[in-house]
Formats: structure tokens, C-alpha cells, sequence
């Protein structure tokens, strides 16, 4: 029941109470999954509007969740407390992978985060590996006496730690793995550090042209696995790297010690001096002194892997939204659009920036805002698809290298960019865009596919490049035919979200006397489509039932949109439209998503057609970059116009190369084109 403003002001004086995104927050679920629970009485709701939640409510259902270990299988890491071990850090070739991995399983089974023995491993290994590099005894001490290491540490830890004996490999952070390993995921997902492969950081690195003898710098450079790996001629004095995280910093400047062999005083005050515990973005209240905070020179190259989902206090993203562009006020800042913004602030004219990103930032609509400003401040010289990297995580990946144009090549945009209440016109160097796909998980690594294009073909709206010059014009081609679309000619709906897929849907096996008809006899249940059901032109025999109750779903669409006497399911989770015709008033799970046309001189059956055939198919995947079929994109595709003659063939045409050809010849696709379309 909704308090009254008197009652919510009693109760605030008593107990706090919190909002959707702070219990979000709390509980390391998705703020959807915060309602859901609200909706399902799973988490007690003090206010309905606005809702809110007594702190001392989501608390108690945070400790249930720990000990319950409810979460453990989800995908959501944040509620996650085991250990890691990532198996691509390193070279599974190194003579330390194996060792170090048994190591790693023995120290966890001794303690069940690793925590408290992180400070003694890391110190005991470094000081093998400096003793290997023939350091003097001085600068080793230094190095091992940092303040994160100081920790008391376990025997137990210690006596494992002396049955692994490391070898030195140049370029390998083995001390970075044990880190990494060591640290809970709830640690690295809230921060927003994952490790990033060696043969990751070896394709970035080696796809910076001509690396200058001038300074480079990793802003977040944790454990210092990209320092580590640049080129072997790029002097100690030319390395930076800063990170808001201590031990991590320690760490990067033992790697960098071991990378160069020092020996001497000035050497490590050079290390001591370029890498250091600082906050590149110039925000943490922590890390605001003069000496770590905002001080930073400029550089000729910045490289790396920046924090993906960092979660920021609110004090911190108050300081966001007065100081950064790419940020505009709404939702959670995104911590690797900040990263790119200060990049750019710190980049020498004519320098280069390059970083490991998520694909995301080419396309979604919450990018926006950074890729206008890329435009206005540098020029894409590079992107490079790699697709998932990272082990058991699913979040395709990019490198995304820009330049800093020079005062004498940089050209008025063909384009302005508005947002946030500001326009933003700036300059974008004359360039062309290398472009490539390329699998280096496997060995060895692949490339399938590589072109360059004209940097045109880039903007605000998108910076995907997702076909070469000759399928680009063939794009173009297929959306200049006189067509319609459905932005505005067709219903949409979500199918149904039960909230409660275990207890609302049953299986078929688990339902007797089922008929074809009614799928479950007399006891009240229909079928339910999933999108597993859904082909292109065909729908599948369901096999869950539900009884369809609306005020029990979660989500539920108009009752007339599930009715309706003629509609279109269309698969949520594909790489191209997949459409069948439903006359049956059928319903559907929200993996089958519903369209309704009303097109006036154009059936639902001959849209269908346009939507599964090859040339739009083609369409689709050279234009959009998604694993899911939105709205958006299918409201986007040009679909041809043609008499009713041509209409009625296709619609009694079975499915087939005669119909795609049918429709090739719509969008006056030749004998060539067809074969690259259907390549």
C-alpha cells in the first residue's frame, strides 16, 4: 500500500529507505529483476510510487542471498565470491601456466577467497623473479617493501608458495595473474577490471603505427600487462601507467622493474615517478591531491584496456557531469567513454589512441554522446572486431584506435552534432578507416575478413563497418528501390514475461490427455510459442502451456494483440529477421515478439517473404551489429513496393531460391550481386 508523505517522513527519521537503483545496487541484480522481485513479493515494498524499499529489507534479503548462494548460477557476477583463473593471461606454452595454476587451486582450497594470502604470494614470487633478473638487493627491497605488501601474511601461504618455483619469461605478468586470481569477482566486476590476454594486448600494441620514442602511457594500467609488452626499444623513461588501485600499481612497477632489468637508483625513481596510484580521470575524492590526481603530461600514445562498467559513487558522478561531454546527466556514467574523453584531453596533436573496448560503444544509442565527440576531436583510423576474448565472459569485443589530427589536416565535418542542449561542430581528419575480423582465441589466430574504407562512412549515429565498398554499394543499391517500411505501418508487442517461467509454464510431457487442439485438455491451459518455435514461414508444434492470466505476468501485451486474427512472430534472439504468419490468435514468450501490419495495399504474407529472404537478410547483417532483432531495425528495412500481379506471385510462390530470386529481381539485384548476397 502507498505511504502518505507524512508516514514516509515518520519512517525516513526511523530507517532509510531506498530506491530501485540503489536496492539494484545492493543486490547485484538488474533494476527489471528489483521490480520483478517487488511485483512477486519477494522483496517487501514500503512505497509503490515512487518505489521504494526499507534499507533494512533489501539488507536482509542481501545476507539471505550469500548464504543461500541463490545467485551462484546466474550470469550476474556481482553477487559472485570465488576465484577466477583465467586461462588466457598467460601462454598455456609458459613454463609458469601449470605450476602457477596448481599453486593458484591449492591456495584457494586453503582459503576460500585467496585474499589473505595475496600480499604473501605476490611477495614471495617477486622476490624470486627480481632474484632471477639479478636485481641489487636495494632496489629489490624497495620494490617488495611498497605498502601493499606489508600485510601480515599466513604461513600457510607461505609454505604453498615455496612449492612453485617461477621462471622469468619477458613480457608475461605472472605477478598479474596470481592477482587477479586471488581477488574475489565481486572486487573486479564493481571496478570494473578484468584481465585482458596476452595475445590481445600483442594485437593492440602491434597495431599502433610506428610507435614513437616518445611518451605512452596505459591510464588504468593495473598490473602493467601492456607496459610490459611494448617494444623492447622504447625506453624506461618513455613508460607511464596509472591506476586507482594500490596493490596493482606495486605490482606494474615490479613488471616494469623486470622488464628493463634496473639496476640502478635512478631507474627505480623513474618508476616510482611515471607509475603511481593516480586517478587519469581526475575525479576520486580519494585521489585528489596534486601529487596523483589531474597532474598528468600529455602523451603521443595511450593504450589499453580501460574499465568496462566502473560503479561510481555519487559524489563521484556529481564531478562526472561537470566535467566530462560524453556524460549527460542520465543513467550511470559509462567508466570506458570517460576514459576515451580524458584520452583524447591528454593526447598530443598527432598522437594516437588505442583501446580495448566493448563493441557496444560502435552502435548503441547510450554511446552517442562519445562517438560525436570522437568525431569532433579525432579521426577512427582503425577497428578491429575480436569478438568475445575475455574467458566466460559473453561481450564481443573491439580495438578502437583514433588519431589526433594536426592543425594543417583536419577538415570541417560534413555533419553536426546536437545533445544534451548543446551543439557540438567540430573537425575530423580526412582519413581512411582500417577495418578487420579476426579470431585470436584459436591458433593460429584468423583473419576473416580485412578491407579499408573511407572514413565517410562513419557517424554519430554508428561507427559500425560491417561490410567492404562493393557490399556497401550493393546497400546502397537495395535501399534506392521506390519501398516502404514499418516505422509507422505496423503494431509492435513484446510476447508475454511470466516473471515465473518454473512455476507459470508447463512442459507437455507433465501434462495428460493433451490434444493438438487445445494442447492441454479441460484443465485451462494453452499453448505458448517460444522463440525456438518461430522459423522463417513456419511455426513449430509448442511444447510449454500456460494459462493465460495477464495480471499474473510480469509483462503482458494487449489480449487483442495475442488474438489478433493475423500477425506475424518474429524471432528475438537471431542474426536476421526469422518471420512466420500466425492465423491462430496464438501466444508467445517474449523470445517471439509480434509485428501486425497495416500497410495498406500489402499483406502480412508478403511481408514475411521480404523479411526471410537473402537480399534483406544481407540487408540486416551488413547494417546492424546485434544478436537481437529490435524493433528499431526492423522498422529500418526498405521493403519493396510492387503491383499486386507481382505481390499475388509471391505470396503463392513456396519458400525457395525461385522466391528469392523473385524478390532479388524487386530490388533489380543482378546475376553477380545475387551471388554475393548469397554468398
Amino acid at each position: 500500500m502507498e505511504k502518505t508523505g507524512k508516514q514516509r517522513r515518520k519512517l525516513h527519521n526511523e530507517q532509510s529507505t531506498l530506491r530501485v537503483s540503489d536496492a539494484s545496487a545492493i543486490l547485484g541484480i538488474s533494476q527489471a529483476t528489483v521490480r520483478n522481485w517487488a511485483k512477486l513479493g519477494k522483496l517487501n515494498v514500503f512505497s509503490a510510487s515512487p518505489l521504494l524499499f526499507l534499507e533494512k529489507d533489501v539488507y536482509a534479503l542481501h545476507k539471505e542471498l550469500e548464504s543461500s548462494g541463490l545467485l551462484r548460477s546466474r550470469r550476474n557476477k556481482t553477487r559472485l565470491t570465488g576465484n577466477l583463473i583465467p586461462k588466457t593471461y598467460i601462454d598455456s606454452a609458459s613454463p609458469n601456466y601449470i605450476p602457477v595454476k596448481e599453486l593458484l587451486e591449492a591456495l584457494t582450497d586453503t582459503d576460500c577467497s585467496g585474499q589473505s594470502l595475496l600480499p604473501s604470494v605476490i611477495r614471495t614470487v617477486a622476490k624470486e623473479l627480481l632474484s632471477l633478473r639479478g636485481t641489487p638487493k636495494e632496489i629489490s627491497l624497495k620494490l617488495l617493501d611498497q605498502t601493499p605488501f606489508k600485510a601480515p601474511s599466513k604461513e600457510k601461504g607461505t609454505e604453498l608458495n615455496s612449492r612453485f618455483s617461477p621462471s622469468f619469461i619477458p613480457g608475461e605478468d605472472l605477478l598479474g595473474m596470481l592477482y587477479l586470481s586471488l581477488r574475489s569477482l565481486r572486487a573486479k566486476k564493481n571496478t570494473g577490471a578484468y584481465y585482458t590476454p596476452y595475445f590481445v594486448v600483442d594485437r593492440l600494441v602491434s597495431g599502433i603505427p610506428d610507435l614513437p620514442l616518445q611518451r605512452c602511457c596505459d591510464p588504468a594500467c593495473g598490473t602493467g600487462n601492456f607496459l610490459i609488452r611494448l617494444p623492447d626499444n622504447l625506453p624506461l623513461e618513455c613508460i607511464y601507467g596509472y591506476d586507482i588501485d594500490e596493490t596493482a600499481i606495486a605490482i606494474a612497477r615490479i613488471n616494469v622493474a623486470l622488464k628493463y632489468n634496473i639496476q640502478s637508483q635512478r631507474e627505480l625513481d623513474t618508476i616510482f615517478t611515471n607509475i603511481r596510484c593516480s586517478d587519469f580521470l581526475g575525479i576520486s575524492a580519494a585521489l585528489s591531491t596534486p601529487e596523483n590526481s589531474g597532474n598528468t603530461p600529455s602523451f603521443s600514445v595511450i593504450l589499453g584496456n580501460p574499465p568496462w562498467g566502473y560503479v561510481f559513487s555519487k559524489d563521484e558522478i556529481s564531478r562526472i557531469n561537470e566535467s566530462f561531454v560524453s556524460y549527460d546527466g542520465n543513467k550511470t556514467p559509462e567508466s570506458f567513454s570517460l576514459f576515451v574523453e580524458k584520452g583524447l584531453e591528454k593526447l598530443k596533436e598527432g598522437g594516437t589512441l588505442s583501446f580495448l573496448l566493448p563493441e557496444t560503444i560502435l552502435g548503441t544509442d547510450i554511446h552517442k554522446r562519445i562517438r560525436s565527440l570522437i568525431l569532433k576531436e579525432a579521426a577512427v583510423t582503425s577497428i578491429i572486431y575480436l569478438g568475445d576474448v575475455f574467458d566466460k565472459v559473453q561481450c564481443p569485443s573491439v580495438i578502437l584506435t583514433l588519431s589526433h589530427p594536426t592543425a594543417d589536416h583536419s577538415q570541417p565535418l560534413h555533419h553536426n552534432v546536437t545533445g544534451g542542449g548543446s551543439q557540438m561542430q567540430g573537425y575530423r581528419l580526412a582519413n581512411t578507416i582500417s577495418v578487420s575480423y579476426e579470431n585470436h582465441r584459436q591458433i593460429p589466430p584468423k583473419v576473416h575478413n580485412r578491407f579499408q574504407t573511407d572514413g565517410s562512412r562513419i557517424s554519430p549515429e554508428s561507427f559500425h563497418i560491417l561490410c567492404n565498398d562493393t557490399e556497401y554499394a550493393l546497400l546502397q543499391k537495395i535501399g534506392s528501390v521506390p519501398h516502404f517500411t514499418l516505422q509507422g505501418n505496423a503494431d509492435f508487442a513484446l510476447g508475454i514475461v511470466t516473471g515465473a517461467n518454473r512455476t507459470l509454464l508447463k512442459d507437455v510431457k507433465d501434462i495428460p490427455n493433451a490434444s493438438e487442439k487445445t494442447g492441454a485438455g479441460n484443465q485451462g491451459l494453452e499453448p505458448i510459442l517460444k522463440g525456438k518455435d518461430i522459423e522463417k514461414f513456419l511455426i513449430r508444434k509448442a511444447t510449454s502451456f500456460v494459462h493465460f492470466d495477464p495480471d499474473s505476468f510480469q509483462q503482458c501485451a494487449p489480449t487483442e494483440m495475442y488474438r489478433a486474427k493475423e500477425k506475424l512472430f518474429y524471432r528475438f534472439i537471431a542474426e536476421e529477421p526469422v518471420v512466420a504468419l500466425d492465423r491462430n490468435g496464438s501466444l508467445s514468450l517474449n523470445s517471439a515478439n509480434i509485428i501486425i501490419p497495416h500497410v495498406e495495399g500489402y499483406s502480412a504474407t508478403y511481408i514475411m517473404a521480404l523479411l526471410n529472404s537473402q537480399v534483406l537478410s544481407f540487408y540486416y547483417q551488413n547494417t546492424f551489429r546485434s544478436m537481437k532483432v529490435l524493433r528499431s531495425y526492423l522498422e529500418a528495412l526498405p521493403l519493396a513496393k510492387c503491383s499486386p500481379s507481382v505481390q499475388s506471385e509471391i505470396e503463392n510462390c513456396p519458400p525457395g531460391e525461385k522466391l528469392d530470386k523473385m524478390i532479388a529481381a524487386l530490388y533489380g539485384i543482378n546475376a553477380a550481386e545475387y551471388k554475393i548476397i548469397t554468398s
